[in-house]
């Protein structure tokens, strides 16, 4: 829906109206304007209807999140193998500073490096260097933790008896981790993927409250205030999610409406990437860890050969059928 509106329902030239008329050419109401028939969820500062800001915003913010979280996925996979080739002192000191990780705010870290390129020093940066950059934190941030994650993954797989099986009839490393540890990495690799999703929409989500857009911002001058100073607001260029409820989130007590509609968008879409997340941990789980009590159907023609019985020829009648 975002992609057909944006390049095959949008007009390019219609611009949102800030003012309304009526025909006496009497000022009738200025934006953002609440919830009607014309704003089915209101409208912005700007007077961009909130529903349309969303739909257009919806390619970008879930089209990025699964681009990243690709991303994301891919590096950490390689690098988790790099890290489980390395000598074991070397890995116990990385497992040690990757952890760390884990008791720090993805979000913190990220706006501590973000703010001296985006916000202190955003003049000496065009809008592509701003994209760039804020992309290249965003999936640089969760690598060393998943990295660890699938180096864990790998030697876990490493001490499985059959691997030591196919390394006795010759199978090399190289062979033994496409044949052999990939299978069971993937089922782990799709679950983890659907959850870092989840998880870079919170952070974008995360980012726009701090005044970090993504897709660039910009600068909109609203009016003056008593002093004569110039009341500035930042906008999102590209209506990410993330970036309206930025914008929004200082006017909530006076137009909740520009803020209930992305919040409602994001809410809803982490809740379904959650659910499908705990339902491909379900599926894996029953695929991989099958119940103890459950019995295998062994079929009546198979011959069940035991200790007892393999070294007594005795008790074995050969037979032989013509034809």
């Amino acid at each position: 829906m975002s992609f057909v509106y944006t390049y095959g329902i949008k007009d390019p030239n219609d611009k949102p109206q800030a003012v309304l008329y009526n025909e006496n050419q009497e000022l009738v109401a200025r934006a953002p304007f609440p919830p009607s028939e014309d704003f089915l969820l209101g409208s912005d500062k700007e007077g961009k209807g909130v529903l349309t800001n969303l739909i257009e915003g919806a390619k970008y913010t879930i089209g990025l999140a699964i681009l990243l979280s690709l991303f994301r996925i891919l590096l950490s996979f390689i690098l988790g193998y790099l890290f489980f080739i390395l000598p074991k002192v070397v890995k116990d000191k990385i497992e040690i500073l990757c952890d760390a990780y884990h008791y720090a705010p993805t979000a913190i870290f990220a706006y501590l490096i973000l703010s001296p390129a985006l916000i202190a020093f955003s003049w000496s940066y065009d809008d592509k260097s701003k994209f760039y950059i804020t992309i290249g934190v965003i999936i640089a941030l969760a690598i060393p933790i998943l990295s660890v994650y699938l180096m864990r993954e790998i030697e876990n797989i490493f001490r499985k008896e059959f691997i030591s099986s196919s390394r006795l009839i010759g199978g090399s490393s190289i062979h033994i981790f496409l044949k052999h540890v990939t299978p069971f990495l993937i089922p782990k690799i799709i679950i983890m993927f659907v959850q870092q999703v989840g998880q870079v929409l919170t952070l974008f989500a995360h980012l726009a409250l701090l005044d970090i857009f993504i897709g660039g911002g910009k600068q909109v001058i609203m009016g003056v205030d008593l002093e004569g100073n110039l009341l500035m607001e930042s906008f999102s260029l590209s209506s990410e999610w993330g970036g309206l409820i930025g914008k929004s989130w200082n006017s909530f007590t006076s137009y909740p409406w520009m803020l209930f509609g992305p919040i409602l968008a994001f809410t809803l879409t982490i809740l379904a990437v959650n659910f499908m997340a705990s339902g491909l941990i379900r599926w894996n789980q029953r695929e991989y860890n099958m119940p103890s009590n459950k019995k295998i159907n062994s079929s009546p023609s198979v011959l069940n050969v035991t200790s007892e019985n393999v070294f007594s020829f005795d008790k074995v009648k050969l037979t032989e059928k013509s034809g």
